[in-house]
């Protein structure tokens, strides 16, 4: 069964309901990587890029304009830019750390797609 933009929209509880938890849980473990990082290297431009992540998070209802559909749209492609490339930085000598921290790109592709259904019921009805 395909769900149609309007009932994505509709019935976005859930998402509502999970946000504050997914993003505590996936700024832990940004806090955990940099722990482990720097327990093994110390401070490095590593965490510093890793710092520069946990910036951009709590700064996205600045960059998004308190939450407006297009600007979110592009903060979250933008943010999904800045951390993959954090993440490939981190790839050759952090392989663990990597996909400790994928789930980031996921959630905020999850928002991405409820932000996109909501600018087609806004936009294109």
């Amino acid at each position: 069964m395909k769900a149609t933009a309007q009932e994505v929209v509709d019935k976005p509880g859930w998402i509502n309901d999970v946000v504050r938890y997914v993003w505590l849980g996936l700024f832990l473990l940004m806090v955990l990587a940099i722990f482990l990082i720097y327990s093994r290297i110390g401070w490095s431009k590593e965490i510093t890029r890793l710092m520069v992540v946990i910036v951009a998070t709590f700064s996205y209802p600045i960059y998004t304009l308190g939450f407006k559909l297009i600007p979110s749209l592009i903060g979250n492609i933008l943010y999904i830019m800045l951390v993959s490339w954090v993440l490939s930085t981190l790839w050759k000598e952090f392989p663990a750390i990597v996909y400790m921290l994928s789930p980031i790109i996921a959630w905020v592709q999850i928002a991405s797609a409820y932000v996109g259904a909501r600018m087609i019921v806004k936009y294109f009805r």
